[in-house]
């Protein structure tokens, strides 16, 4: 899976130490809290299930986030080893994110198989709504996000 941001800011949560401990009494497959120091080449999974990222591509660590460091993405990109897929059983993605600008699409997790074609996981579109695409058409479009300043 390849967590894709263009211009992108990730952010902590409201209440680091509260945030921390709901995520892992879910017991996630991974947990990316986006906490490396500033100039870092590998994103740290936190689950404890070992999916470091492969790749780290142009995102700057260390900036503001909600409550402690966040990622910042521009044209950037961090590739998993985590495969997600809707044929294999359920699963969610959560994300807390600031984008910078509103009229175009941004794309917040995408993977792509072997054979080039890709899914957009979770990505918000130029009019404000949460979509995802797994193939064949866009799925459920949700309401509008809040829009709030953390």
């Amino acid at each position: 899976m390849v967590l894709v941001c263009v211009s992108v800011v990730c952010l902590a949560a409201v209440s680091h130490a509260d945030y921390v401990s709901e995520v892992m009494a879910d017991s996630p497959e991974a947990y990316y809290r986006f906490e490396e120091l500033p100039g870092a080449t590998n994103l740290i999974d936190s689950s404890g299930n070992g999916h470091d990222s492969l790749e780290v591509s142009n995102v700057v660590f260390g900036a503001a986030g909600g409550v402690e460091s966040a990622g910042q993405f521009s044209n950037a990109y961090v590739q998993l080893d985590l495969q997600l897929s809707p044929a294999a059983g359920d699963f969610s993605i959560e994300a807390l994110a600031r984008f910078d600008t509103t009229d175009i699409n941004r794309y917040v997790a995408s993977q792509q198989g072997g054979s080039g074609q890709g899914r957009s996981l979770l990505y918000r579109t130029g009019s404000g709504k949460l979509r995802s695409y797994v193939g064949g058409s866009p799925g459920t479009t949700s309401s509008n996000l809040v829009d709030q300043d953390v």
